[in-house]
């Protein structure tokens, strides 16, 4: 008897560690898919305060509200193919794919925990324009006071690039994840390694994390 129980113990130790070691895995791998959110849409260098670090985009300033925006277009475009549709207007001068701001704000909110104020997206001055001339400054999406109009090219990269969570810390409500980064079409490739900062968040419900911050460090 006391044998059967001996090996009762031992079993009931095994499935308790594995228990663990799953439940750990499962949790690296939300937090990669949550960090690759950002590493896909070629986000990183970033924190959400309004100032600081010189390196760092700090999207916590009203003056990064495009980069919130071109976020929520990429996301959307990788992630929630079935919030995208086709300009009603075949001779859209503005792109041939609209979404509907709402699932910017949503998107925003839900990774950033950020307000975004709508706008049209300018681009890159061609070369020879002059700054301040708004005529030739050309829309990356343009905002129709209900939808964003683009084209699915400018936000669109041919290498995807996502995380892989590996360790994980905690100070207060300050969870800091570091790992490496890879090709989406090779796993091998691992150009850089990341640290992020996010804090526990609840979203429409559920429990999951809003970034704080994300810095890449590039291999040699």
């Amino acid at each position: 008897m006391r044998r059967k129980i001996f090996y009762g113990i031992i079993l009931l130790t095994v499935v308790l560690f594995t228990m663990g070691a799953d439940s750990k895995n499962d949790e690296l791998k939300r937090m990669s898919t949550f960090i690759s959110n950002f590493t896909e849409a070629n986000y990183y260098d970033f924190d959400v305060q309004r100032n600081g670090d010189e390196g760092m985009t700090h999207f916590g300033n009203s003056s990064e509200n495009e980069g919130l925006i071109f976020f929520g277009i990429a996301h959307n475009l990788l992630n929630n193919k079935s919030r995208i549709k086709n300009c009603p207007d075949k001779n859209c001068p503005y792109g041939s794919k609209i979404i509907d701001a709402k699932f910017i704000t949503e998107s925003v909110r839900k990774y950033f925990d950020l307000p975004v104020k709508h706008a049209s997206i300018l681009g890159t001055l061609p070369e020879g324009a002059e700054d301040g001339d708004p005529a030739d400054e050309p829309e990356q999406a343009h905002f129709d006071g209900k939808n964003y109009h683009f084209n699915p090219a400018t936000f669109t990269s041919d290498t995807l690039l996502y995380a892989d969570v590996q360790k994980v810390s905690r100070q207060g409500k300050i969870i800091t994840m570091t790992g490496e980064i890879y090709h989406s079409n090779n796993k091998s490739i691992r150009p850089a390694t990341f640290t992020a900062t996010a804090k526990p968040y609840k979203f429409a419900n559920k429990d999951t994390w809003a970034i704080l911050s994300l810095k890449f460090s590039w291999k040699e």
